[in-house]
């Protein structure tokens, strides 16, 4: 099996992002994804420091 040493790497196998994907980026949650969060019976909420390092924090 192969591995993905750093983000160059990662980039050589998948691209980079496309606009799409990157337009669904929120810096808060909207009233749609409360909506969405309230009749979830589980969910996992990531975020990321201004490094880069990230944190998933499962609730339900």
């Amino acid at each position: 099996m192969d591995v993905v040493e750093d983000f160059e790497e990662l980039r050589e196998i998948y691209g980079p992002p496309n606009e799409r994907s990157l337009k669904k980026q929120l810096s808060r949650f909207d009233k749609h994804c409360r909506a969405f969060i309230a009749r979830s019976p589980f969910l996992v909420i990531a975020s990321s420091d201004p490094s880069g390092r990230c944190d998933a924090s499962p609730k339900g």
